[in-house]
Formats: structure tokens, sequence, C-alpha cells
């Protein structure tokens, strides 16, 4: 609260009131005309003399302070009351509003009922003893009756008008807390406990100049404290029904004015003893009457603020929510709990082709595409969220809803269901939030049918080569002539790199099923021995020949085989035909572009042993660090500007195969090359803690 600034420290970390701020001039005068009290007090009772006491009893007087007394009681029980109905109140609102209503709290409370029980004691002090402790007031001039003075009564004001003052100061310093309340209003507390005993003295001093010099000091502490209070309530502007909280402020300081007023009316004889004590008598239970009733109906009103800033908050929270809903540029519509649609916004009525007014109040079922899986996930979904005892949003759903403003007659959407619940926990509605994926789930079916298309096509492909390689084979075995068996070999070398090739290709549709099945149902995977698998490799490698027929191998590389260096060699769970044909994909790869050193096949274990990578390492030419990032991706046939480096042609498909294979086996891919250098594949596998024993 902007009002309480004042309070907090310079730098505005600590909540603790510097010294100034809880001290300004007025309470410093406070101080000031307390210190001059008591000392006048002291002077006045050794040095001046006192008038003695007196034991005449006015008949008359006691039954009003019976009626006053009665009044009091009525007003305790009322402010009980009001006390009782403040509680109940909080009661009835949620929790989170308590603290904007504890401002008042049950400290008003107490401080009220205090200050009706000193008035009752008070009361019936002097009802019961007759008037109690009286002593003969002299005039304040010469020439003046003597007056009678109940020092019960100046007891009472000492104690009550500090218990007033409080409750003043309190109203404006509420949201400070306790501490900070009592210390600044500390200086005005204990004058006020002064003066009242100061007039008392004043009033049955025998010296007159003393009876002036006290009847001064006692105007001027009033004045003091008066401006203290009202000095707070300045400083205090910006807090909540500041307008009503100075009104009882001004109530109080007139009230006291009053009683003061009257005071000195009756000492310079304006007014008999009789009326003064029945005023005095009736105006201590009337005026805290007034005064409790009107912080009672302060409290309420105060109450009734936080309800209602908590309602317009739960108002404008609905508002937007709603405006949410019918703004949102994202399909969203809400059901109750019967399924029937209870709103539904622009992006989805555009979507659908169904303007809001005719959507409202349909069953959303209706709307679904008849038929399949489609209501069947929502049915489940939605009794999910009805079933259960504390609903909570499902996850996403694939909706087809029927549609008439495109040309096909359905959308896909993809859902979350969001309940909305009462205070209570009940649900109230269940809101959609909607991602129309219409278009991504016909690239989907297109991206099927051509994965079902090219592996169609690749295995009706590979029966008839496997027949022309079968053919040829035989055929070479039985010709006699030297040209015609060279023919018919290059005619099986063709037709081999063309079952290569479609294997590939098939390789890249089945990896692409596989993937999403495993994702889908997770797959089972067999032990792979990589000893058996990299001699394997080895022997295909040699036999393989390039376009023109020639051996793949040139004759001045070597191809060796260093798995077997390892100590153990542990098992790799995973396809065994997949790694096979990954590691002969990169080692055709190397075989390809190093003319002249080795090509090995190695592999290193991880610190912890917990993944084995396998490494081809080649003496080629290398590969251009810009290229390394594209090598991977299938059918790139661009070259690089470099002759002596490793070019993309016949790179791309292969290995595709292999990023296709690592990808299954949730394996990672390391490429180092340079230039000249050589090349280093690496594919780390995942292994178990069992090992193939060597042979």
């Amino acid at each position: 609260m902007d009002g309480m600034k004042i309070f907090t420290s310079d730098d505005g970390s600590d909540d603790v009131p510097t010294h100034a701020c809880l001290c300004p001039q007025s309470a410093w005068l406070c101080h000031f005309c307390s210190l001059l009290l008591v000392i006048a007090c002291i002077y006045n009772l050794a040095f001046c003399g006192i008038a003695p006491r007196v034991h005449i009893v006015d008949p008359t007087i006691p039954p009003h302070c019976g009626m006053a007394v009665l009044l009091v009681l009525s007003a305790f029980f009322t402010e009980i009351c009001f006390a009782v109905a403040s509680r109940a109140t909080k009661k009835f609102v949620h929790a989170s509003c308590h603290e904007y209503m504890s401002n008042h709290g049950i400290g008003d409370v107490l401080l009220t009922m205090t200050e009706y029980t000193l008035k009752c004691i008070t009361g019936i002090y002097l009802w019961h003893f007759k008037g109690g402790i009286m002593h003969a007031s002299p005039s304040v001039y010469e020439g003046g009756s003597p007056r009678t003075v109940n020092f019960g009564r100046f007891v009472s004001w000492s104690i009550s008008i500090p218990v007033i003052l409080l409750l003043c100061n309190r109203m404006f310093l509420a949201p400070c807390g306790f501490k900070v309340i009592l210390m600044r209003s500390l200086p005005g507390i204990l004058c006020a406990s002064i003066y009242p005993l100061a007039a008392f003295v004043m009033a049955i001093t025998e010296n007159v100049a003393a009876r002036w010099v006290l009847f001064s000091l006692v105007l001027l502490s009033f004045a003091s404290i008066s401006m203290d209070q009202v000095f707070i309530a300045l400083e205090c502007k910006k807090v909540s029904l500041f307008h009503a909280k100075f009104g009882i402020l001004a109530y109080q300081i007139i009230s006291f004015a009053v009683i003061a007023i009257v005071f000195v009316l009756g000492h310079f004889d304006v007014i008999s003893v009789f009326a003064e004590q029945v005023f005095y008598a009736y105006a201590d239970a009337g005026v805290m009457l007034f005064f409790g009733a009107m912080l009672a109906m302060l409290r309420h009103f105060e109450d009734v603020q936080s309800i209602n800033h908590w309602w317009d908050e739960s108002m404008h929270a609905k508002n937007d929510f709603e405006n949410l809903i019918r703004e949102a540029s994202v399909p969203t519509f809400a059901m109750d709990a019967a399924g029937c649609l209870t709103s539904w916004n622009e992006p989805m009525a555009k979507l659908t082709g169904m303007p809001v007014k005719e959507a409202i109040g349909q069953p959303f079922m209706q709307l679904l595409c008849p038929g399949g899986q489609n209501e069947e996930d929502f049915r489940t979904a939605w009794q999910s969220i009805i079933g259960a005892s504390t609903p909570r949003a499902t996850g996403v759903l694939e909706l087809f809803v029927r549609c008439r403003s495109t040309a096909s007659d359905k959308a896909t959407l993809l859902v979350n269901l969001v309940p909305r619940l009462s205070k209570e926990g009940r649900l109230e509605a269940v809101v959609a939030i909607g991602q129309d994926i219409s278009e991504i789930s016909l690239l989907k079916a297109v991206e099927e049918k051509k994965n079902q298309l090219m592996g169609v096509v690749s295995h009706e492909l590979r029966s008839p080569l496997h027949g022309m390689i079968g053919l040829t084979r035989m055929m070479a075995e039985k010709a006699s002539a030297a040209g015609m068996v060279r023919q018919l070999n290059m005619v099986q070398g063709c037709a081999v790199r063309l079952l290569d090739l479609v294997t590939n290709v098939m390789e890249l549709s089945e990896g692409q099923q596989m993937h999403e099945a495993k994702v889908k149902k997770g797959k089972v995977r067999l032990p792979v021995n990589w000893l058996d698998l990299a001699e394997e490799v080895v022997v295909m490698t040699t036999m393989a020949v390039d376009k023109a027929n020639k051996p793949l191998v040139n004759p001045a590389v070597h191809i060796l085989n260093n798995v077997s260096m390892l100590d153990q060699v542990p098992i790799v769970l995973g396809d065994p035909y997949k790694c096979t044909q990954l590691l002969y994909n990169l080692v055709t790869n190397a075989c390809k572009f190093t003319k002249a050193g080795s090509v090995t096949i190695q592999a290193e274990l991880s610190d912890d042993k917990s993944r084995m990578e396998i490494q081809v390492v080649d003496t080629g030419c290398g590969i251009h660090e810009a290229a390394q990032k594209r090598i991977f991706i299938p059918f790139d046939q661009g070259s690089s500007s470099d002759a002596d480096s490793r070019s993309f042609q016949g790179i791309g498909l292969g290995l595709s195969v292999v990023k296709t294979i690592a990808d299954l086996h949730e394996a990672q891919i390391r490429v180092e090359s340079n230039v000249g250098q050589g090349s280093n594949f690496g594919v780390s596998f995942a292994c178990e803690q069992e090992c193939f024993p060597k042979k």
C-alpha cells in the first residue's frame, strides 16, 4: 500500500520503520508534554498542597451512573454480536480472502471490549461507593465556589483514552502490523494516560497560579495528541475507506473536546455540579457506544469491500476465460457434463462450417465422423474425466470432425480436454483446445502410401534380379569363349549393383515402418556378435566389384579386422542383419575412396563399459568439413569442388541406410575426417554386461 511507504526503511529492504518515521515532530511534542506534565504534577503535589477529601453524596447521581452501566453493557453484548458476525462472514468466503479480511482481526474487538469493561467498572464503582474517593475542588479563580471531583472517573479516563487512541490509530496503520502501530502510537498513549491525572491534580491543587499552569499544559497535551493523530491519518491517505476512518477520528477528537469544555465550564461555575456529573456519566457511555458501533460498521464495510473486490476479480477472470475461448486463434470449444456444446468459437465454426448458434446445445459425439477408433478414443477420454473422483486433463487426442466448409468431408483435430471444476470440486464443463492438423494428416497418409509403394516395388524387383544373377552365373560357367564370359560377368555385376540399390531402397522403407512400430509397440532385439559380423563383412567386401565389374578393393589397400583385439567383446542387442548392412555400407564406402593404405574395422569400449563403438578407419582422400553435415542425406548427388576429396556421388543412399539403421538401434554416429588425411566413422551402441567368448 503506497500510504504505508513512510513506515519502511530507506532502502526498502526491511519492513521495520526507521526512527525518524516512527517519531515525527508531533510525536516528539507529545513526549515533551508528557515530561512537563509529570514535572508539574510532582511539583504541585509536593509544594502547592491539595484540597481535602469530602464525603458529601448527591443521591441523584448514583442512579445515573447505574443507567450508564446498563447502557455500556448493552453496547458490550452488541460488540460481541458484531464480532461473531464478522467471524462467520470469514468462514463463508474462500480461504484466499482471509488475508485481506484480517487487517482489523480480533484486535479491534478486544480493545473495544476492554474499553467497555473499564467503563462498566468505573460506573459500578461510582454507583456502589456513592462517588468513591472525592475531593473538594477550589475554583479556578478567586471567589469561585468549590466543587467535588471523583478520583475514580479521572483514573478511568487515564486508561480508557489511550485505548480509544490506539483504536483510532489502528484504523490507519493496520496494514503495517501491531509492532508498528504500538511504536507509532506510544508517544500519544503516554501523554493521554498522563494528562487526565494531571487534570485531577489541577482540580485539587489549592495554589491558583499552579492550577492555571497545569490547566494550560493539559490543554496543550490534548492539542498535541489530536495533532499527532491527524498527522498519522494524513500520512495514510491511500488506506482503504480513508474518509470514513477520518470521520471517526474527527468524532473522537470532537467528543473529547466537548468533555474538556464541560470540565472547563464546570470549574468556571457556568454549569452546576449535578449537570456536570450526569453529563460525565452518560457521555462516557455514549461516546464509547457510538465509537464502538462506528468501528464495527467500518469492519463490516472493509469485509464487504474485500468480498466485492474478489467478486470483481472472479467476474473478470470468468469474462477473460470466455473471451479467451471466443477470441482464440485455434479451434476451441466447451462442453457441459452431459457432453453438449456450451461454447464454440469462430475458428471452430470456420473449420467445420457450422455456425456458433447452430452448434450450441448439440452433443459433440454427433459431430465426430462415425465408426473406427475415432469415437472410441473420445469415449475413453471422456469417461476418464467424467468417472474420475478428481478430474484431470487428458492427453492429446486425434479426432476426425465432420466438416462442411472444405472439399473434404472431415477435418482432423489434435485436441486436449481440460476439465473446469466448481469451488466444491464438481465438474462444471470440459474445455477442448484443438489444433487443425488436416494437412499434416493428409501428408502422413501420402507418406504411408509412398512407403508401401516403395516396399512393394522393391520386393517385386528383387525376384527377377535374383533370377538374372543366377542365369548369368550358370551361363558364364558353361560358356567357352573368353569374350562371352567377360560379357556375362558384366551383366551379372550390373544386376548385383541394381539388386544392392533395390535392397537399400527397401531398407529405407522398412526402416521407417520398423521405427514407427518400435515407437508404438517396442521391438524384440537379438544378440549381435560383432566378432563374427566383422569377419563376414571383410569377406563380402573382398569379393565385391564396382560398376566396371572390377574388384572394389584396390590391390594396394588392405582390409584389417581389429575387433578381436578387444579383451572382451560385449553383446549388443539389435538386428544382426541390419547391423551387417550398416557395417558393410561403411566399409565399402571407405574402399571406394581409398587408393592405397588400409581400411580398418576396430572397436572401443567407453570408460564405464556401457557403450561399444564400432569404427571404420581409412587412409583415403577424406571429406570436406562442410560436406560432413550432408553425407547422411539420401540421394544427395552434389559433389565437392575439390577433386582430391571424397564426392557425394554414390555415398548418399548407402550412408542414409547407415543413419536409418543407427536410429533404429538408438546408436550415435561420429564422423572425423580431414581432406587428404582419411576418415574415421564411428557408431556407438549400448551394450550388455555379458560378452561373447573369443574363438
